[in-house]
């Protein structure tokens, strides 16, 4: 951190927002010389030397341009809201999350002033050069799991921000730490009286899923609860027919979880129809908790789950995009927490 950035006070942090936010609305149109210090010291009350102190750190945040004899000039291809964005996102229609992730980004974007185009990669993949050419940096609405054109983004040197990371990649991005989610999930079924827990996972080796699992087996021998080959179940076909199998094969194992832990919501519709051909009531002989609060509709008013905050994720995926784009030094990875809806799926062990 620069010596300047550690010397600044609110009230410079203050004019500087505030002239941004004119630079924003035009009322310092790009290329335009900035009113003189004196003026803007009689405007705001403040003294010259905050003033120009403060005419500095724009141009550290590459807003301004100091032009000798004359004073500051408002730049062009990087004034607030001039940067033109790609946001490149995956359709997966209405039960998935990523279509709510990238209205919020289109919302940030519009709210900070900047220009920008979506691209939908299961219809095409933009070529590298042409996003260099047109764009200053790139934004994922939730991570892209086709390795080789983020790694050759990444390779490219373009600024790129993830909204909703699920791996490990050094990348800037906003996050669900579903790490630490299990964890505080398992402690709280524990302090519900649940001592037989199960978990449904799509895969054992991708996205967030391998160190959840590594979670899951360390909160376990924490609370030394029960850690065998019946407490995870892995689908082995997508949607809610892998879930169903898993909940078949769960429900016939030979001890009966009491509670299981769905990392999505579509798994808890094949779950909840293989409780129904068991004959369990979910709610009473068996609990059901998920993840995402989109993807089973038909159990809105049934499934207890997190609600994945769509909105936040996209929103904090701006705001580190711009805290690049400025260079104000913001933090690059933002963590966002998702809330707890408690229904009726979910009750607590009754010991008489």
């Amino acid at each position: 951190m620069s010596e300047t950035k550690k010397r600044r006070s609110p009230i410079m942090e203050r004019l500087m927002a505030d002239m941004e936010q004119r630079i924003r609305d035009n009322e310092f149109s790009v290329n335009s010389m900035m009113p003189s210090i004196r003026v803007l010291a009689a405007h705001y009350a403040a003294s010259p030397r905050t003033v120009e102190a403060a005419l500095r750190g724009m141009c550290e945040r590459k807003l301004l341009q100091r032009v000798p004899n004359r004073g500051f000039k408002v730049l062009e291809n990087n004034a607030a809201g001039n940067a033109r964005i790609a946001i490149l996102h995956q359709a997966h229609g209405m039960l998935d999350p990523r279509p709510a992730i990238a209205a919020a980004i289109y919302n940030r974007l519009d709210f900070y002033g900047y220009h920008w185009d979506s691209f939908d990669l299961m219809e095409r993949q933009p070529d590298l050069d042409f996003l260099r050419t047109n764009y200053a940096a790139v934004i994922f609405a939730r991570q892209l799991h086709r390795g080789d054109y983020a790694e050759r983004l990444t390779r490219s040197g373009m600024i790129q921000v993830i909204a909703g990371r699920e791996t490990d990649v050094d990348v800037p991005s906003s996050y669900v730490d579903r790490e630490a989610l299990i964890r505080s999930t398992v402690r709280m079924l524990f302090d519900m009286g649940h001592r037989d827990l199960a978990l449904v996972v799509r895969h054992e080796d991708r996205y967030f899923y391998p160190r959840m699992i590594r979670a899951y087996h360390e909160i376990l021998a924490e609370l030394g609860l029960r850690d065998d080959e019946d407490s995870i179940a892995v689908m082995h076909h997508d949607f809610e027919l892998g879930a169903y199998l898993c909940g078949r094969e769960l429900l016939n194992r030979s001890r009966l979880p009491s509670v299981v832990i769905l990392s999505r919501d579509y798994q808890a519709c094949g779950v909840h129809q293989a409780c129904i051909e068991k004959g369990l009531v979910v709610g009473q002989d068996i609990s059901l908790i998920g993840y995402d609060d989109i993807g089973w509709t038909a159990g809105k008013e049934l499934l207890t789950t997190y609600i994945e905050p769509c909105e936040e994720l996209g929103f904090a995926a701006v705001d580190v995009l711009r805290s690049l784009l400025t260079g104000d030094g913001g933090p690059l990875q933002r963590e966002v927490k998702p809330v707890l809806k408690m229904r009726r799926s979910l009750a607590p062990i009754v010991v008489s």
